[in-house]
């Protein structure tokens, strides 16, 4: 029965109306493209220079016992250089 009367035209018909939740998709449409183009100027801003080289750190040696003094490592490779003693 109403698809007759639509068609006749005697049924008004409204579109439906903007509200809450239009506004609300518009402005996360809004936020969602203001926070990709503020992590493309993030992104633009670091150009084509690569990351210095960071080099490992090695674990402290252990401590020693009693009233030893701590052994120190050679800069140059990981050999432990002995301390003179005095």
């Amino acid at each position: 029965m109403s698809t007759a009367l639509r068609r006749r035209g005697e049924i008004d018909y409204a579109p439906p109306r903007n509200d809450a939740y239009v506004v609300l998709l518009i402005i996360s449409l809004v936020a969602m493209i203001l926070g990709c183009a503020l992590l493309w100027l993030d992104y633009s801003s670091y150009g084509d220079t690569k990351p210095p080289q960071v080099g490992v750190r090695q674990p402290a040696p252990p401590q020693p016992a009693g009233n030893q003094p701590a052994p120190v490592p050679d800069p140059k490779g990981g050999q432990v250089v002995e301390p003179k003693q005095q």
